[in-house]
């Protein structure tokens, strides 16, 4: 992909056929007279938009209800890691309507596509949107979950044309972290999240480097960031176009930012989270300051990292990272050679920590654990059902079960497991617990082979269709 030729084309364009001015709300307005499609509905999520230049390529679209094409609006293209275009437009259009921001989700791009083909569906993407809608290029941001988050980051880092990158669950990809950053950086993951320790390794990366970035966590798993968090991230970003004069101040969107901002520190306070405590208020400093008082959040940060257990926390939270890693490469290591038993053994006494410490960090670290044996459970069984193993199949989902009892896709391989052994009706109560757990994979469900007998039933139909909900993120599971 070319992404700074195409660029450079459209910057091009826009200088050949007129400059473009702000509104007074620092919107920009282009007096270009490209034709736009003003057929596009505003105020709901489009499910599918097919690309114009490839038929199998497509992306989900949300337009405010007051877009027009006369003006260029600020955009946000996400990526998800199992290419749910509209599931992140559902959860985060109401603040893209309050904001005055088109998103648009790739229903192409996901996990496990080489490269070069990533690189022709963002290309693709590009240039179809840019037809299709008046973009302030100078505020086109983008966005991803997991995979989709390392897809984000890559085309900020490597092709440019980006202002910002929010990225959930996922850091830059290995090939990404060598240079400069040229744009903003906002992190959000989960605290149980088994990435954690890469966005939290990210976040020091782009403090040593300078760049201007954040980092938001939040109580939750390997997902997109729920909404109050993506929020913050878009103010975020708004409030350093202001600082970067892509943008008009609007005190509004300021007041806000500060809003959500206070009401993280509260909560990490509240917690006794002090090292989260001191990452927030050091971030909020830096955004807000030459635009409002800081001295309150200067001297919270102060009395703060000069106590006398910030040292110590600090410490202990890279003793327990170290820690973390190894009982990581040890799970990886041991996966195949214990028993159930063993395993069964090893994650009570996991949980047990997690539970009963009174260290948050320790006990986020001990559930980060857990998430990651997950990981490796969904792994090994992926590969025994793909070699026709049931067998040891059968035995490492027991395991699944254990370290990670919610996770959709345990459910999903259980019911492969029961067709393999002739048991339909085990299949489909697995199918309906994975619908129930947000299992959102339509395309995979209706290749499995081993689905095939079940196609034309009443029961499977059914599934067929909460699946589809979950995908297209209508149901209330993410």
């Amino acid at each position: 992909m070319r992404w700074h030729v195409v660029a450079a084309a459209i910057l091009l364009v826009s200088c050949g056929q007129g400059a473009e001015h702000k509104e007074s709300n620092g919107t920009s307005v282009s007096n270009q007279s490209a034709s736009y499609d003003n057929t596009l509905s505003t105020g709901v999520v489009k499910d599918t938009v097919v690309c114009k230049n490839d038929g199998a390529q497509s992306y989900a679209l949300y337009l405010p209800k007051d877009y027009r094409s006369k003006k260029a609006w600020p955009c946000i293209i996400l990526f998800d890691a199992h290419a749910r275009g509209a599931l992140p437009l559902r959860m985060y259009k109401d603040i893209a309507e309050k904001y005055g921001f088109i998103l648009i989700g790739s229903n192409t791009s996901k996990n496990g596509i080489a490269a070069e083909v990533t690189d022709k569906i963002v290309n693709t993407l590009w240039n179809d949107i840019h037809q299709r809608l008046n973009i302030d290029t100078s505020r086109t941001y983008t966005s991803g979950f997991s995979g989709g988050s390392k897809v984000a980051s890559m085309i900020a880092t490597n092709h440019g044309g980006i202002a910002g990158v929010i990225g959930c669950a996922g850091g830059f990809p290995n090939t990404g972290q060598a240079a400069q950053p040229t744009f903003d950086y906002f992190g959000i993951a989960g605290n149980y999240d088994f990435n954690m320790p890469e966005m939290l390794q990210l976040d020091n990366y782009l403090d040593q480097k300078k760049s201007t970035h954040f980092l938001l966590t939040w109580p939750g798993i390997h997902a997109w960031a729920p909404a109050e968090a993506f929020r913050t991230g878009v103010l975020w970003m708004t409030v350093n176009s202001m600082k970067a004069h892509r943008l008009n101040r609007n005190d509004a969107v300021i007041a806000d930012l500060m809003m959500d901002l206070n009401k993280h520190i509260s909560e990490a306070i509240l917690k006794n989270d002090e090292l989260t405590a001191v990452r927030l208020l050091s971030g909020t400093v830096t955004v807000l300051e030459g635009l409002t008082d800081v001295t309150g959040y200067k001297k919270q940060l102060a009395a703060l990292t000069n106590g006398g257990t910030y040292a110590y926390s600090l410490k202990a939270m890279q003793q327990l990272l170290q820690k973390e890693q190894a009982q990581c490469q040890e799970m990886a290591g041991q996966f195949t050679a214990q028993n159930e038993q063993w395993w069964a053994d090893k994650i009570t006494a996991i949980d047990k920590v997690a539970t009963h410490t009174k260290m948050v960090q320790e006990a986020n670290s001990n559930r980060r654990v857990l998430a990651f044996l997950g990981f490796i459970s969904y792994m090994n069984v992926s590969r025994a059902i793909s070699t026709g193993d049931m067998v040891h199949a059968a035995s490492h989902l027991k395991i699944f079960k254990m370290a990670d009892p919610r996770n959709p896709d345990c459910s999903y391989f259980a019911a492969i497991v029961s067709m393999k052994n002739k048991d339909t009706k085990a299949a489909i109560t697995a199918l309906n617990e994975a619908a129930a757990l947000g299992y959102s994979d339509v395309e995979q469900l209706a290749a499995e082979p081993a689905f095939d007998s079940l196609h034309n039933g009443a029961d499977f139909q059914k599934i067929v269709a909460l699946v589809r909900d979950n995908h297209d993120g209508k149901s209330l599971v993410h």
